[in-house]
Formats: structure tokens, C-alpha cells, sequence
């Protein structure tokens, strides 16, 4: 039944419609998962403005949307990373300038 392209709609809804409906199901959980509303909403926008055709093999829609989920994953993996080498960053020079202020208050006691 839809191996076959048929030019009836799928409960009254236009062939669009319910690719859009298809596909934004089958990616839910990855894009929800993204952690950006701004990465969201750009995969939302691919999967909404793609131009899905009747009887056309509308699988290379679904590689681009995978792929590029894929590339914020990634972009996810390594931001990451960042933050952890940022905050180890800032400790250390915290610490550094906390070991700069000691040394300036042990400099102002008087020796006696």
C-alpha cells in the first residue's frame, strides 16, 4: 500500500502534510534531545520547507535531516569538551589570583 505512490491522501491530509507529519516523528527524540532551541528550530525548518514529491524517492530529505543532526551531536560532543577546558581555565586563575593576593596581605604584616 505505500510502496506504491498513490494519489489518494492519507486521512484527507495533502502528500506534504503527511511527510512532514513522517518524518518530524521518525526524528523526534534527536531533536528534541538537542539541547539548543536554535538547532531545533533549524531542523524543524529543514524537515517543514523540504519539497516532498509524490512518487519520488524522498529519502535524500531524510539523509540531509540525519546528517545534520548528526553535526550538532557532534558540535554538542565538543562544546563539551571546551566548557571543561574554559572552567579549568578560570580556576586556575582564580587561584592564581588568589595566591597574588596573599602574598600581597603577607607583605603589609609587620614583623613584629
Amino acid at each position: 500500500m505505500f510502496a506504491e505512490p498513490s494519489n489518494r491522501n492519507f486521512h484527507g491530509a495533502p502528500f506534504q502534510e503527511c511527510m512532514r507529519f513522517l518524518f518530524i516523528c521518525g526524528m523526534s527524540e534527536r531533536v528534541e534531545a538537542l539541547p539548543f532551541k536554535v538547532w531545533r528550530n533549524y531542523i524543524t525548518a529543514m524537515i517543514q520547507t523540504a519539497d516532498y514529491k509524490l512518487g519520488r524517492d524522498n529519502s535524500n530529505v531524510l539523509r540531509s535531516v540525519r546528517a545534520k543532526v548528526a553535526h550538532f551531536e557532534d558540535k554538542l560532543t565538543q562544546l563539551k569538551e571546551v566548557t571543561t577546558i574554559l572552567e579549568l581555565a578560570l580556576w586556575k586563575m582564580k587561584m592564581n589570583e588568589k595566591s597574588h593576593q596573599d602574598m600581597d596581605t603577607q607583605s603589609f604584616v609587620l614583623p613584629w
